[in-house]
C-alpha cells in the first residue's frame, strides 16, 4: 500500500513508505553534510594571503627585537660558562622526554655567537619572504632553544613567540611583500586556506583565558591590591609610594584588568563582537606599555597577535586607504 509520496524513490526501494524514512535517513544525512561543509569552511575556506604575509613580517620584526634584547646576556644565560648549569637544562620534561635546545649540545661562547647569527639571519629572511619555510623552521628551533636552555631567562612573551613560531611554520606564509598593495591585488594573488589564521585566533583566546585562570587563585588579584604594589615597584615606569593614596581607585582598576582578561576571549569568540574584543585587548596592552618600563616587547608581541583577526574586507579597506595616501 502506497503512502502518497512524491519523493524520487520507489516504494519498493524504501519499504513502501519513503516519508517514514525521511527523519531516519535523509534528515541525518543532510545534517551531516551541512556539518561537514561548515567544518571544511571553518578550516579551509579561502582568505586573503596578505594577512598571513603581514603577520609573518610583524612576527619576524618582534622576534628579531627579542633576540637583540638577549644579546648582552647571551653568555650568562646560554653558554656553559654562564649562570644556568647544563645539568638543570638536561633535566627531562613531561613524560621523561628531555627538552630540546641547541645550546644543550653547542655549549661554548663561540657556539652561542654562531647560533645567534644564524637565527638573526633566519628572522630577516622570514620577514623578507626569502627561503621562507626554511627560515620559519629555524626561527621555531631558535625559540625552542632559548626557552629550554634557560627557562629562568625567559618571560611570558618568549612562550608566546615560541607557540606562534610553530603556527607560522605550519601555516601558509603569504606573499613576499605584503605592503606592495598594487602588486598584491586579489586578482594577482592566489588566496590561501584560512586554517592557520583560525589556529592563531584560537590560541589568542587561550592566552587570555590561561592568564585569567592563573590570576584568579591569587589573593592579591582578588583583593585588588596588585596595581598598587606594581606601581610602587621598580617595574613601573614612574614608581612612587604616593600611589598608595589612590588605593581604592587602583583596586577597582585591578578588578577591571581581571574582568577584561576574562571578557576578551569571549568577545573574540563571536564575529559580531570580535572588533570590540580586539579594541579592548589592544587598549589593555597600551595601558601596560604606558605604566611599565620593561614590558615593551610583551606589548609589541601581543599587539601583533591581532593581525590574524583581520578579514579580507579589512585588507581591502587598508589597501584603499594606502592607495589614497600614495596619490596625495
Amino acid at each position: 500500500m502506497g503512502c502518497g509520496s512524491t519523493l524520487p524513490f520507489s516504494e519498493v526501494e524504501l519499504g513502501g513508505c519513503p516519508w517514514l524514512l525521511y527523519p531516519v535517513v535523509l534528515l541525518p544525512a543532510r545534517s551531516h553534510a551541512r556539518m561537514t561543509d561548515r567544518f571544511l569552511s571553518f578550516w579551509f575556506a579561502d582568505t586573503d594571503a596578505r594577512i598571513y604575509a603581514a603577520f609573518r613580517v610583524a612576527f619576524a620584526v618582534v622576534a628579531l627585537l627579542n633576540l637583540v634584547d638577549f644579546i648582552p646576556y647571551r653568555y650568562a644565560f646560554f653558554a656553559d660558562t654562564g649562570l644556568v648549569d647544563l645539568r638543570a637544562a638536561h633535566t627531562p620534561g613531561h613524560y621523561g622526554i628531555p627538552h630540546f635546545s641547541l645550546f644543550n649540545v653547542f655549549t661554548s661562547e663561540t657556539h652561542v655567537d654562531v647560533i645567534y647569527a644564524i637565527s638573526a639571519v633566519a628572522m630577516v629572511l622570514l620577514g623578507a619572504g626569502v627561503f621562507t619555510r626554511a627560515a620559519a623552521f629555524w626561527v621555531w628551533i631558535w625559540h625552542l632553544t632559548i626557552t629550554y636552555r634557560s627557562p629562568v631567562a625567559t618571560a611570558g612573551w618568549d612562550d608566546v613567540l615560541r607557540v606562534y613560531s610553530f603556527l607560522i611554520l605550519i601555516s601558509p606564509l603569504g606573499a613576499r611583500w605584503p605592503w606592495r598593495m598594487k602588486k598584491l591585488t586579489r586578482a594577482k594573488l592566489d588566496p590561501a586556506p584560512v586554517y592557520g589564521l583560525q589556529l592563531m585566533w584560537l590560541q589568542l583566546m587561550v592566552i587570555y583565558l590561561h592568564s585569567a585562570l592563573f590570576k584568579l587563585p591569587s589573593e592579591d588579584w582578588v583583593n585588588g591590591e596588585v596595581l598598587t604594589y606594581y606601581l610602587m615597584s621598580t617595574n613601573a615606569r614612574f614608581p612612587s609610594a604616593s600611589v598608595a593614596q589612590f588605593a581604592p581607585l587602583l583596586k577597582v582598576m585591578t578588578w577591571c584588568v581581571l574582568a577584561g582578561e576574562i571578557l576578551i576571549p569571549f568577545l573574540l569568540l563571536f564575529r559580531k563582537t570580535r572588533l570590540w574584543g580586539a579594541l579592548l585587548g589592544i587598549s589593555f596592552h597600551l595601558g601596560i606599555f604606558i605604566l611599565s618600563r620593561n614590558l615593551g616587547l610583551f606589548c609589541l608581541t601581543m599587539w601583533i597577535l591581532y593581525i590574524p583577526l583581520l578579514n579580507p574586507r579589512a585588507v581591502e579597506w587598508i589597501e584603499q586607504r594606502w592607495g589614497r595616501l600614495h596619490r596625495r
